[in-house]
């Protein structure tokens, strides 16, 4: 017989648990990097600042719009010739520091998620794999002497009560057989 090669990640509900784990963990991980690049390709475009257009009010301050719907703008930089450098490099500081939170809070939810995904994916995994636990200690339950004993699986008509109803059906099969060895023996 063969060596069985030991598994490097234990039972079925430790991989399957892994597995839903991983698939989860990878959708979650392109949608958030979906969103981190469609958000930072907005805030790259070009800044505000020289979107808006200005209107100069009485005081020397100053009141923009984006829509240029003022009805007297204003312009505080002349159109020849470029926006104040402080205020583009403040607009520019302003989306890194939003991107960087960003990424920073969207790797602690997928740590988060992966975790928690851990943990529900072992205890799903464990109701998955109830009735193969009790198909297997019945089946440990039955000896030779007494194959009348049956796993006899309730629940949804499902891949596993099928399992059950084939080695049940089997037990039958070999018992009879069993019981016609016996009253031949007898008989002899």
């Amino acid at each position: 017989m063969a060596d069985r090669m030991p598994d490097r990640f234990g039972s079925l509900r430790t991989r399957l648990a892994l597995l839903y784990s991983i698939v989860l963990f990878v959708l979650a991980a392109v949608m958030v990097g979906a969103i981190y690049l469609g958000l930072s390709r907005a805030l790259s475009d070009e800044p505000m600042s020289r979107l808006a257009r200005f209107e100069q009010l009485a005081d020397g301050a100053a009141a923009g719009t984006t829509d240029g719907a003022a009805e007297k703008p204003a312009s505080l930089v002349p159109d020849d010739r470029p926006v104040r450098p402080w205020l583009v490099i403040f607009e520019e500081e302003v989306n890194r520091r939003a991107l960087e939170r960003l990424r920073a809070y969207s790797f602690t939810a997928l740590a988060g998620l992966f975790l928690g995904s851990l943990v529900v994916g072992w205890y799903v995994a464990g109701l998955v794999l109830r009735p193969i636990g009790r198909i297997s200690a019945v089946a440990r339950e039955i000896t030779a002497t007494d194959l009348s004993r049956r796993i006899d699986l309730g629940g949804p008509s499902d891949e596993l009560r099928d399992l059950a109803d084939t080695f049940d059906e089997m037990l039958g099969r070999l018992d009879e057989s069993f019981e016609g060895q016996r009253r031949f023996v007898a008989e002899a």
